[in-house]
């Protein structure tokens, strides 16, 4: 929480700093988030909350988006002010690189804060003997398609097939 409340203090005092005129008309700040269920939403809608009672002459809104790829875009188009992202997306997104699904680099996007680590985490039953990546012997299943670009080069790596995200592992190829 600790941590937070000082990354909040290091956005809001960047927003002062920008500002052109504290005492013009009402700024309304949209902060791009992701799905209500998810960590961003109510990251973005405290944030957003902070904004608006403690900075006079702002508006701020959390918003629903499909998160990190479309938030990087949104606000590279102008749509959005601040984005909340993953570090994976926004570096496929600045370099414009296919495995993150971006078709041009988006280089006017710049980093203000860093919330919290992110880590992917890679899951096998017990009884499977699977102990380290290359201990995985059959395709893997039951991926987020969240990560996908992050699995699709790992297939890559290991020589095997790109595998289909939640299916049954005799089903995947």
């Amino acid at each position: 929480m600790k941590r937070f409340k000082t990354v909040l203090g290091i956005v809001i005092a960047c927003v002062l700093l920008l500002s052109t005129a504290a005492w013009a008309a009402p700024k309304f700040i949209s902060i791009a988030t992701g799905g209500t269920g998810g960590a961003y939403f109510p990251i973005g809608a405290g944030l957003a909350d902070v904004i608006n009672k403690k900075l006079t002459g702002y508006n701020a809104s959390a918003e629903v988006t499909g998160a990190s790829k479309i938030n990087c875009i949104n606000v590279s188009d102008g749509k959005s002010d601040i984005a909340l992202v993953l570090g994976d997306t926004l570096s496929y997104a600045y370099k414009g690189e296919k495995l993150g699904g971006f078709a041009k680099p988006l280089t006017n996007l710049r980093v203000i804060a860093n919330i919290y680590a992110n880590t992917i985490q890679i899951v096998a039953r017990k009884d499977s003997g699977v102990t380290k990546l290359t201990d995985l012997k059959r395709p893997l299943y039951h991926l987020t398609i969240y990560r996908w670009p992050v699995v699709r080069k790992l297939a890559e790596l290991r020589k095997r097939p790109v595998p289909k995200v939640g299916v049954p592992a005799e089903e995947a190829t």
